[in-house]
């Protein structure tokens, strides 16, 4: 399957089928016989980003730092998987489709409104003492998994406050608080952009499902994705630098400072820098790898490992507190490096994404059945999620939305997933058992029949 004669109205014929199966999850997410909270496009989304924009350099003939036929063929293998992804999903969208009525919104009474908001800060309140707990418990596997899947409970507060219709005061200061702190907080005291930029990009994805976008908001989407972007790539420039301070157990004023310098030292994006260009071949083009993968399997350099990591992933479930000695450890450097014959630096942190880890263990048609099934799984739950979410069950929202953001890290080994998804669903369990005691009402309804419904929403 290995090209070396790069044709751009192929690549240009892949990128408009990715964008178009992104708008037409998009517009399925919002309709009303089969809801969906939106798992399923923020998974299309990291997907996205992490193979357009290097494929995207295919089209600038004087730059090369990665080979382009390793690109080139990485992007057509990862699209394969990319649409069967959007056929899965597709799939279950129309089974859900049949049969089955228009759900109606609950009507929410002003007093129900308030104990919903309420409702909201617990579970911000819970996230940040999860996130505070992380400081002085980081260093214990299991409750470390714990304490990173409660603070889910940030973006799970968001999207309550922008389903409700009205919010106090109160909660429009804990709504725009979240979407400034937590981006921050990851950067300067974790070192990574990529979760705050996905937290983001999960909150734009729900808002836009939720209200009918105004002139206002399309318009300034691009505008912000073009920040988002250009800041990422000026943040990959510095990073080496930023994260040595952030990382080197540095004091706030410390930390501050390198922030301050990461901003000043911002560059707006520009496609005849060729630094700029580097930093999206190097650290936005899954498709090399890819790439490197196939080359490396036809020619005889490494093999298929039938399995080898998803029997891996089949264990990773079970915490480290009941299985001290588990063989299974996060990171996916060494799968990279074992189907692609790179040997990468050991301090160098390598996503393996998804697919890539598919067609390592059984090849293009584990690629193509792979992404296929992990579309059919990710919008099950998000459908699940998103009719419970509109009936007002919030005790089930929550679990489902645990469960759902468990594997959408695109760029983690499917052992990460299986081993966040045990821990997610066990912060579910804690969350709900801590709410039921404030708010049994909200958290036990398993029907919205008993309540009036709202007749302008239908």
């Amino acid at each position: 399957m290995l090209f070396y004669a790069l044709d751009k109205s192929v690549v240009i014929g892949l990128m408009l089928t990715l964008f178009a199966i992104m708008v037409l999850i998009f517009l399925s997410s919002k309709s009303e016989k089969a809801p969906a909270l939106g798992l399923t496009l923020i998974y299309f989304y990291g997907f996205f980003a992490n193979n357009v924009p290097g494929a995207s350099l295919l089209f600038i003939d004087w730059y090369e730092y990665l080979p382009k036929y390793h690109t080139y063929t990485g992007f057509v293998a990862s699209s394969i998987g990319g649409i069967a992804f959007g056929l899965g999903a597709a799939i279950v969208h129309l089974f859900a489709q049949v049969d089955r009525v228009k759900i109606a919104s609950v009507a929410i009474d002003r007093d129900k409104s308030i104990d919903i908001q309420k409702f909201a800060m617990v579970l911000l309140g819970v996230s940040l003492l999860a996130t505070v707990a992380s400081l002085f418990l980081g260093g214990i596997a299991s409750i470390s998994a714990l304490l990173s899947a409660l603070a889910l409970l940030t973006t799970i507060a968001c999207f309550i406050w922008i389903w409700l219709e009205k919010i106090n005061f109160k909660s429009k200061i804990g709504l725009i608080f979240c979407l400034a702190a937590y981006p921050l907080y990851m950067l300067v005291f974790g070192g990574f952009l990529g979760f705050g930029i996905t937290f983001i990009a999960s909150i734009a994805i729900f808002f836009a499902l939720q209200k009918r976008p105004n002139a206002g908001f399309i318009l300034l989407l691009p505008i912000a994705a073009y920040t988002a972007f250009s800041f990422s790539v000026s943040y990959l420039v510095a990073r080496s630098e930023f994260r040595e301070v952030v990382w080197d157990s540095s004091s706030l004023e410390q930390r501050i400072g390198a922030f301050g310098r990461l901003i000043d030292n911002f560059e707006w994006f520009n496609a005849d820098n060729v630094e700029h260009l580097r930093m999206v071949d190097i650290r936005m083009n899954q498709n090399w790898l890819v790439g490197v993968a196939i080359e490396s399997v036809e020619t005889g350099k490494t093999e298929i490992s039938n399995g080898r990591s998803l029997s891996d992933a089949a264990v990773a479930w079970i915490p480290r507190a009941i299985w001290a000695d588990k063989p299974i450890s996060a990171g996916s450097g060494n799968l990279v490096s074992d189907i692609t014959g790179i040997e990468f630096n050991k301090e160098t942190s390598i996503g393996s994404s998804h697919w890539l880890e598919l067609y390592a263990n059984f090849g293009m048609w584990g690629l193509s059945c792979g992404m296929f099934l992990l579309g059919i799984f990710i919008r099950s739950l998000d459908l699940s999620a998103g009719r419970a979410l509109k009936q007002a069950n919030l005790g089930k929202f929550i679990f489902m939305a645990f469960l759902g953001s468990a594997f959408l890290n695109t760029l983690g080994s499917f052992a990460e997933s299986v081993s966040s998804l045990a821990a997610n669903a066990l912060a579910g369990i804690v969350t709900l058992y801590i709410l039921n005691q404030q708010f049994p009402s909200l958290v036990r309804r398993k029907q919205a029949a008993s309540l009036q419904l709202n007749p302008n929403s239908a």
